[in-house]
């Protein structure tokens, strides 16, 4: 039993030190882009509100300290929110992720306060949802406002954040080799 912590406490140092050494060196575990055109077309042809595709803004960090990606709101006008009401935002982006790294989407730290919460609370981006066989990855974002007063969606403000986090491996994991077929679910 002491061997087997003595070796997880090891393989969360080597994990540390990783994550450390590519903050430190500035490499990347992940990469966004684009959905391709003809999707964020289709988009748009139900929804004449969103932004043109190349006006589309990939998701970016404030400062040089900062975790979170900021991730923008893509309608081309202000939007009311009005109480009790939920929205999907198509945001024209997708990511590509490395082994073991997932995304986490979350709310942006001052949404809370204005009653503005993403619908599903956090949403998870799994490395195998990036060009799948039936899905290119596009990453959406549902919100909903719990507040008693309309909120304003501006155009091009960040509506969530990303957060890229590194997976650990559980030494009994039973997945299958099988590739995912699908988008939102399609894992079950």
């Amino acid at each position: 039993m002491a061997n087997q912590i003595t070796a997880i406490i090891l393989l969360q140092l080597v994990f540390v030190f990783i994550t450390v050494w590519l903050v430190k060196s500035k490499r990347s575990i992940g990469n966004f882009s684009l959905v391709r055109k003809e999707e964020w077309e289709k988009h748009v042809a139900n929804n004449k509100n969103l932004v043109s595709y190349d006006t589309i803004k990939l998701p970016a960090r404030k400062t040089a300290r900062s975790i979170g990606y900021d991730i923008f709101n893509t309608l081309n006008s202000i939007y009311l929110l009005q109480p009790d009401e939920e929205v999907v935002i198509p945001t024209g982006i997708k990511v590509l992720l490395g082994d073991n790294v997932g995304l986490f989407i979350i709310p942006r730290s001052g949404q809370g306060f204005k009653y503005l919460r993403l619908a599903n609370t956090v949403g998870l981006i799994d490395p195998d949802y990036y060009d799948n066989q039936t899905n290119n990855g596009h990453i959406m974002v549902k919100l909903r406002n719990e507040g008693p007063n309309a909120i304003e969606l501006k155009p091009g403000v960040g509506i969530a954040q990303a957060l890229f986090i590194q997976t650990i491996i559980t030494n009994n994991d039973v997945a299958t080799d099988v590739a995912r077929t699908g988008g939102f679910g399609s894992t079950g």
